[in-house]
């Protein structure tokens, strides 16, 4: 029998527990929503009763604006042209800018229909409205300027924009 002296350590029998690899898939990342994205399906629709639900939710913002002084999903949903729109939003940043707050001015919509024989991708959306009572301070610790509680006429006008409806004049009538 022969014999053999070695520095070299003792052969290690395998481990038999079986090794496991995971793989991650990498998560898509999904486009953040925009305000666009929020409008209601029923407002998404190319035809007069999607125009008059899109005006109908274009008030919904401007109250949600009124009430937060944010005014991104109003901006989003109103051509740059819009004067009545860009009007109200520079008023409620400086308001936000300044201190200021709004209480109230809550629009309901009491009625809705639309003008016939609008150009193709256009309509003027009439709507009857009632305007709550408001207080609205521009700065902070300024004067406060009430509004009483009123009832009137709205010409929303809009037009389809490839992917949705934008609001493009507003008119109210007293």
């Amino acid at each position: 029998m022969l014999s053999a002296c070695s520095d070299d350590p003792p052969p290690s029998a395998a481990d038999p527990t079986p090794t496991v690899t995971t793989t991650v898939e990498p998560t898509p990342t999904e486009a953040p929503e925009t305000p666009r994205d929020r409008v209601p399906e029923r407002a998404r629709e190319q035809s007069r009763d999607g125009a008059i639900a899109f005006a109908r939710y274009w008030i919904k913002i401007r109250n949600k604006s009124l009430d937060s002084l944010d005014t991104e999903d109003l901006r989003a949903l109103s051509a740059d042209r819009c004067e009545t729109c860009t009007n109200l939003v520079e008023l409620l940043e400086e308001m936000a800018d300044n201190g200021g707050s709004f209480r109230g001015g809550k629009t309901t919509v009491l009625q809705a229909g639309s003008v016939p024989g609008q150009p193709s991708g256009e309509e003027i959306v009439e709507l009857r409205i009632r305007i709550g009572r408001e207080v609205r301070q521009e700065t902070r610790g300024g004067e406060r300027i009430v509004a009483p509680t009123s009832q009137n006429n709205v010409s929303v006008h809009v037009r389809w924009a490839g992917d949705g409806w934008i609001t493009t004049w507003v008119r109210l009538h007293q």
